[in-house]
C-alpha cells in the first residue's frame, strides 16, 4: 500500500503534449494529474488564449466505462480536428470529426481506421488506412491483412468513402499515408510484411491535382528504405539508408526520379528525422544513444547545432511551415523535461511550459558507459540512480533493453521507476543490437537469425554491473517489455546464474507461432518465420517458451499480462508461465499479475498503473529481500 500510494504521488503532475500549429492555430493536449484522458486545447497564435475544445469528461462520445481518446489530428487549417474514441486500450476505434469553431461532432462515424489521418490541403476531408474490423470476441486472434487506403469527404457517411489504394495480390502489405504540405501530393508508405519503423521500403507518389493520375513508386530499390519528410515543389525530401547505412537526406524530382541529389549527406551520426519549417531543415542524429540536433538552410547549408540540457531523448521538433518555429522537450526516467518553442532563424529556445513535479530531479543522476559485448562490439549503456551511490557491488539493479524495429532506446519519463530510484535502485539501459542506435547495420545484426547477438550485448551488459561494483547476481533484475520481453526472457534463460529475479511484461514469448496472431506480419520481418527452415532454427534456439528447461532453478519471475492485448495477446504470456511453474526445480515463485481489460501497457488510469507498477516492486522487495525504504519518505509527503 506505501508503494502503491508513493507511486500514485509520483504520477500526480500534470502532462503536455508537445503543441502542433495548424494555420494560424496551435494545438496541445494537457492530461491532468491521474485523469485517464488528456482534454485537447486551442488557442489563436501564441499569444491566444487557450481554450477547450474536446474534454473526455463532458463529451457525448467517451459516456461509457473505460472511454479512451486515441489519436487527434487538426486539419490544415485548424477548423477541423479528428480523433479516435475506444474502449480501454484496444486499437479498434471509432473515429469522429470536431467542428473546432461549433465545438460539435459531425454525425457521420469511421471504423476499422488504424494510425492518424491524412488531411487534404481544403480541409474538406482526409484519406486514412482502413482494414475490416474483426467480429466481437475476435481481437486477439484477427490478422491485420488487406489494408486499404480511403478518402472520406467531411459531411458524408462512411459508405461513400472512395476506395484510393490497395493490393489484394499483397495481403500483408502494410501502409502509411501522408499529403504534402501543399496539398499537391498524396505519399504513401508502403512495406511488404509490414513495419514499425517510420522507414519504408516504397515511397508512392499520386498528384492529387490530376484524378487521372496513377501512383508512382519513387524508388525501385527494394534494399533500403524510405521515409518522406517534406517536400519544395516537385523536389521531395527523402531520408534514406541507400547507399548511405546511417541514412542521408536525398531530394528527388517526381517529374524526373532519376535525379536525385544530396541535400544532407551521411555522417558518422545517425540521421533519424527531419522537419521543415519555413526556411530550414531541423536535423534530429543519434550518436552513440545520444540526440544530437542541426540546423540547415533548405539548400543543405549548414547553420548550428542545438544546445540540449542533458542526456535523455528529444521529443518534438515536428514540421511548421507557416514559419520558423518548432517546440520540444528533452526528457529521461526521471524528468519529463521543460517545453521549450524554438525561434529555427535565431537558435533561441524560451519556455513554452514547465511541469511541476513533486520531487526534485535534481537528486538523481544519468550517464552513459560502453559495454564490450561477446564478440568484442562495444554497446552503449544509460545508468542512472540516485547521487551519491557508493559501488559496494549491493544495490539492486532494474535492467531494461529494447533491441528491435531500429527504435533508439533512450531512457524515456517514466514515474513509477522514480519510486525505484528513491528506494535505493539502479536503473540501467544497455543500446543493444536490433535497435536504431547506430543505423540500419546495427539493427540487422540483432535481428533474425542474428538475434543471439542482441541476446549477448544484454548479458554483457549484467556482467558489466557486477564486476564494476554495481550489483551482485543475488540483486540483478532482468527485466524487458513488448518487443523486448523475449529478449530478457531468453538472456535469464541462458544465463540464470546472473539473475535474482526477472519482470517481464506484455510479450511475445512463443517465437515459433508468433506470426499467427494480430501484428504477426509485423513481426517476421523483425524475428523471422518459423516456416523459413534457416529461421527456424535460430528461433528455437532462443524462443523462450521453447527453451525452458527441465529440472532447473530458475529465478523468481514475475510475468505481467494486459488480458485485452492485441500487440502481445496473453495466451504468450499463460502458457510461458504455466511451463516455467511446471519445470520450476526449487521454491523460486513464477506468478502472473494480469490487469484485466487492459492492452499493451500497465492498466487503464493512474491507479491501475500504480497498483500493477507496486506489485512489481513488491515482489521485488519480497524475493530480493530488500530494504525498500518508503515509509519515511511517505510520511514526510503527507
Amino acid at each position: 500500500e506505501a508503494l502503491e500510494e508513493r507511486i500514485l504521488l509520483l504520477q500526480q503532475s500534470d502532462r503536455y503534449a508537445i503543441p502542433s500549429r495548424n494555420g494560424t492555430r496551435y494545438f496541445t493536449g494537457i492530461r491532468v494529474s491521474g485523469a485517464p484522458n488528456s482534454v485537447v486545447y486551442m488557442q489563436e497564435g501564441l499569444s491566444g488564449e487557450r481554450r477547450e475544445i474536446l474534454n473526455p469528461e463532458t463529451h457525448p462520445h467517451f459516456q461509457f466505462e473505460n472511454a479512451r481518446l486515441g489519436m487527434y489530428a487538426p486539419s490544415r487549417n485548424g477548423e477541423y480536428l479528428a480523433y479516435q474514441v475506444g474502449k480501454g486500450q484496444t486499437r479498434w476505434r471509432t473515429t469522429y470529426i470536431l467542428d473546432v469553431n461549433r465545438r460539435h461532432s459531425f454525425e457521420e462515424s469511421l471504423q476499422g481506421v488504424r494510425g492518424s489521418v491524412a488531411w487534404d490541403g481544403t480541409a474538406k476531408g482526409f484519406y486514412y488506412v482502413r482494414y475490416a474490423v474483426p467480429q466481437k470476441g475476435e481481437e486477439l486472434q484477427a490478422q491485420l491483412v488487406d489494408a486499404q487506403i480511403y478518402y472520406h469527404e467531411l459531411g458524408t457517411s462512411q459508405d461513400a468513402d472512395r476506395l484510393i489504394y490497395e493490393r489484394p495480390e499483397d495481403p500483408t502489405w502494410s501502409f502509411g499515408v501522408q499529403v504534402s504540405h501543399d496539398g499537391h501530393y498524396l505519399i504513401v508508405s508502403a512495406t511488404p510484411g509490414g513495419s514499425f519503423t517510420s522507414m519504408v521500403e516504397h515511397l508512392l507518389v499520386k498528384d492529387l491535382r490530376d484524378p487521372s493520375s496513377l501512383f508512382l513508386d519513387l524508388f525501385q530499390d527494394p534494399t533500403a528504405t524510405y521515409a518522406y519528410e517534406g517536400n519544395l515543389g516537385s523536389r521531395f525530401l527523402i531520408r534514406t539508408d541507400l547507399n548511405a547505412p546511417k541514412a542521408q537526406l536525398l531530394a528527388v524530382d517526381v517529374n524526373n526520379p532519376a535525379q536525385r541529389e544530396v541535400v544532407i549527406p551521411e555522417t558518422e551520426e545517425v540521421l533519424n528525422t527531419i522537419s521543415v519549417t519555413k526556411n530550414f531543415l531541423i536535423a534530429r542524429y543519434t550518436h552513440d544513444a545520444r540526440p544530437l540536433v542541426k540546423v540547415f538552410e533548405k539548400t543543405g547549408q549548414f547553420r548550428y547545432d542545438l544546445s540540449l540540457p542533458n542526456l535523455g531523448s528529444v521529443n518534438g521538433l515536428g514540421d511548421v511551415h507557416e514559419a520558423d518555429e518548432a517546440f520540444y522537450a528533452m526528457n529521461i526516467l526521471y524528468d519529463p523535461g521543460v517545453i521549450y518553442r524554438l525561434d529555427v532563424a535565431s537558435g533561441k529556445s524560451t519556455v513554452f511550459e514547465q511541469p511541476d513535479l513533486p520531487y526534485d530531479p535534481d537528486d538523481f543522476v544519468s550517464k552513459q558507459v560502453m559495454v564490450t559485448s561477446k564478440d568484442g562490439t562495444q554497446v552503449p549503456m544509460y545508468i542512472i540512480h540516485k547521487k551519491g551511490l557508493e559501488l559496494d557491488g549491493n544495490h539492486p539493479v532494474f535492467m531494461y533493453a529494447y533491441g528491435a524495429y531500429a527504435w533508439v532506446a533512450w531512457p524515456w519519463y517514466q514515474p513509477p521507476l522514480v519510486a525505484w530510484l528513491e528506494m535505493g535502485g539502479v536503473y540501467a539501459l544497455p543500446n543493444v543490437r536490433g535497435g536504431g542506435e547506430y543505423g540500419e547495420d546495427w539493427h540487422q545484426a540483432g535481428i533474425r537469425i542474428n538475434k543471439q547477438n542482441a541476446i549477448d550485448d544484454y548479458i554483457a551488459a549484467t556482467e558489466w554491473l557486477i564486476n564494476q561494483g554495481y550489483t551482485n547476481p543475488q540483486r540483478m533484475i532482468a527485466n524487458g517489455g513488448s518487443a523486448s520481453g523475449a529478449l530478457a526472457a531468453a538472456a535469464y534463460m541462458q544465463r540464470p546464474e546472473l539473475y535474482a529475479a526477472s519482470i517481464i511484461d506484455i510479450a511475445n514469448l512463443d517465437l515459433l507461432r508468433s506470426h499467427l496472431f494480430p501484428g504477426g506480419a509485423n513481426r517476421v520481418p523483425e524475428y523471422g518465420s518459423s516456416e523459413n527452415p534457416d529461421e527456424f532454427q535460430a528461433l528455437f534456439r532462443y524462443s523462450p517458451y521453447h527453451n525452458i528447461r527441465s529440472h532447473t532453478c530458475y529465478p523468481p519471475t514475475l510475468v505481467t499480462v494486459g488480458s485485452r492485448d492485441e500487440v502481445a495477446v496473453p495466451l504468450h504470456s499463460y502458457k510461458f508461465v504455466a511451463a516455467m511453474q511446471h519445470n520450476q526445480s526449487c521454491s523460486h515463485p513464477v506468478l502472473l499479475n494480469v490487469a484485466w481489460d487492459a492492452g499493451h501497457s500497465y492498466g487503464l488510469n493512474a491507479e491501475q498503473q500504480a497498483r500493477t507498477w507496486s506489485y512489481v516492486f513488491s515482489f521485488l522487495i519480497r524475493t530480493l529481500e530488500l530494504d525498500y525504504g518508503l515509509s519515511s519518505q511517505t510520511a514526510e509527503t503527507h
